[in-house]
């Protein structure tokens, strides 16, 4: 099989290799969105250094729950073949936080005071706020 074009952004990315037994083979899962957000599982393999096979694993999916749990199920099988995993990168970016409104302090109104009722100390106060 040829390797398959990866359609949009990766999202996760694993690499392992197999030595076992004479043999020098990499494999590679991918996990990639497409711009309308839709998610896809691509494997590649071939001689080390020269991966020049694959298939998508998985049709376009939204489940980002499946799509990863079939991601670790094809690691996991690959591990117990007697591949070890040389690297496992996750490139998905972080969720955003919903941006905080800015709430007004509201205080609660108050009579209005005369000012002949304050003491000199207030009064020389509020002259140098003025």
């Amino acid at each position: 099989m040829a390797r398959p074009q990866i359609i949009g952004t990766v999202l996760r990315q694993a690499r392992l290799r197999s030595v076992q037994g004479g043999s020098n083979k990499d494999y590679r899962l991918v996990i990639a969105r497409d711009a309308q957000g839709q998610m896809r599982l691509y494997a590649e393999w071939g001689p080390a250094g020269r991966i020049n096979n694959g298939q998508e694993l998985e049709e376009a999916t939204s489940s980002a729950q499946m799509i990863h749990g079939r991601f670790e199920r094809q690691m996991a099988a690959k591990v117990a073949r007697g591949y070890v995993v040389e690297s496992d990168e996750d490139f998905a970016p972080l969720p955003l936080e919903a941006p905080i409104a800015a709430t007004p302090i509201l205080r609660p109104a108050r009579a209005p005071i005369n000012a002949d009722t304050l003491s000199p100390a207030q009064r020389s106060v509020l002259r140098q706020l003025v």
